[in-house]
């Protein structure tokens, strides 16, 4: 009869082994690449925040934005 102890040691095993067969362990490697991701994605995050602020900023009136929006 199995226990709980095998039940999840089997369950670890597993999902090393799918994380091996898929190139998903946190490796140096992995870990360098994915940082390498996240940080790309926030600057070209930050680079489309700045050009809408910029662009609302340049078309808003900003004595009375109503007004810009229509209903003012």
């Amino acid at each position: 009869m199995p226990t709980i102890e095998s039940d999840r040691g089997w369950k670890i095993v597993t999902i090393f082994a799918w994380r091996l067969i898929r190139d998903r362990l946190s490796t140096r490697s992995n870990l360098a690449a994915r940082g390498f991701a996240k940080a790309r994605r926030s600057f070209i995050q930050l680079i489309w925040l700045l050009t809408t602020w910029v662009i609302w900023r340049t078309q808003m009136w900003w004595s009375n934005p109503l007004v810009c929006l229509g209903i003012g």
